[in-house]
């Protein structure tokens, strides 16, 4: 909805209508066995690998880019 009101002729790029959008959420799902995975490597470790991180951030980009 939010992009088709973005590509209306008489939008304005205005932060004033930003009430009109709605916000966005990041959901985890705790079953998924990605999360699984990243919570185990954080609790086998007390401080969490590169790796780790790097994943974590990979599905964080991820989720942003499909927010848009």
């Amino acid at each position: 909805m939010e992009r088709i009101q973005k590509s209306q002729a008489f939008s304005n790029s205005d932060k004033a209508q930003s009430f009109m959008y709605g916000k966005k959420t990041l959901e985890i799902n705790p079953y998924h066995p990605a999360i699984k995975e990243l919570l185990k490597r954080v609790k086998e470790s007390e401080v969490a690998s590169d790796e780790t991180k790097d994943v974590a951030s990979l599905l964080f980009d991820s989720a942003l880019l499909s927010a848009g």
